[in-house]
């Protein structure tokens, strides 16, 4: 199981239910599930949701309070926030098809909750913050981890998992297909898109992040963020 159904995903919107209850009952209903084509690659976001929730167990606090107690403020970030960023509107693609978002469509307003994704996908990416602090996050990994993690921990994070096809590490995919990149992480709520590059020999990283939520951005901001390590 990959992803939420629509519907599963839009009613979390009305949700009253908190997030570690929403977490639990989306990975109860995920693992209750038998796996598909085991040993193949496919992008799971319930499986972030089943990380969170699995957080929110062994933390003994929900999921965001963890995130920020465990990793935000010990690194100085000060910026973050979950849901849409405040004063900046995301742009929404016209249509979507086949999981994909073709054509410049609305504006999403910083301060209506559907212009992120709905809450119980937390886990899965709706974490805002300044670029400045995001490099705070991204320095871990050119310094494999520093004071801050067990040795040979990014080093697990980076590591490909065993299986058929293409893949990715935890949130890490290989950029072999980029000139003098080693690992890139994506992400989009279909209506923004980030990107971060980590050169070959680990010690830059290019970051790159647009308000538009449009697929063909993915490409666009990994070609720019190659780029800006090309030339920097």
């Amino acid at each position: 199981m990959s992803n939420l159904s629509r519907s599963e995903s839009l009613s979390s919107y009305e949700d009253p239910s908190a997030g570690p209850e929403q977490r639990t009952t989306a990975a109860m209903c995920a693992l209750s599930q038998p796996p598909k084509r085991r040993g193949t690659f496919r992008y799971s976001n319930v499986g972030y949701i089943v990380a969170g929730a699995a957080i929110d167990r062994i933390t003994k606090m929900p999921f965001e309070e963890a995130l920020r107690t465990h990793l935000l403020q010990p690194l100085g970030i000060t910026s973050a926030g979950v849901g849409p960023p405040p004063d900046i509107w995301g742009h929404r693609a016209r249509f979507h098809m086949g999981g994909l978002g073709f054509g410049k469509g609305s504006p999403a307003p910083p301060e209506s909750i559907r212009s992120d994704n709905p809450p119980v996908l937390t886990p899965a990416g709706r974490l805002h913050l300044t670029m400045t602090d995001w490099a705070k996050f991204q320095t871990l990994f050119l310094n494999h981890g520093g004071h801050f993690l067990r040795p040979g921990t990014i080093e697990h994070l980076l590591a490909l998992p065993a299986g058929k096809g293409n893949g990715m590490a935890m949130g890490w995919a290989p950029t072999t297909h980029l000139d003098s990149a080693s690992y890139g992480m994506q992400g989009s709520n279909t209506m923004w898109v980030a990107t971060a590059i980590i050169d070959t020999d680990f010690e830059r990283t290019a970051m790159v992040i647009t308000n538009d939520g449009r697929s063909r951005l993915l490409k666009r901001t990994a070609q720019l963020a190659t780029q800006i390590l090309t030339q920097s």
